[in-house]
């Protein structure tokens, strides 16, 4: 993986994606659930093994709120966390 530079004349959001690429192969393919959310709580990635755990496919997920899958009683505390960040 090669050093991003800053100076260089790409678009950011060019080179984060070229960077990115071989992350998300490895995150594909671990074992265990993996996520990202939007600041608002939606689900915008997941892989194959959070898929299989919560039972639906990837554009299923994708643009769901997160903390419907969170236990009712877990889900305040998980969005009072979430907040702080």
């Amino acid at each position: 993986m090669e050093l991003l530079n800053y100076n260089s004349k790409k678009p950011m959001e060019e080179m984060l994606k070229e960077n990115c690429q071989p992350f998300d192969k490895y995150v594909e393919q671990l074992p265990i659930a993996v996520f990202e959310t939007s600041r608002q709580g939606s689900i915008t990635f997941i892989n194959d093994a959070g898929c299989l755990m919560l039972g639906y496919t990837r554009d299923e997920l994708v643009g769901l709120p997160f903390f419907q899958f969170v236990a009712p009683e877990d889900r305040n505390r998980c969005i009072a966390t979430a907040q702080m960040s």
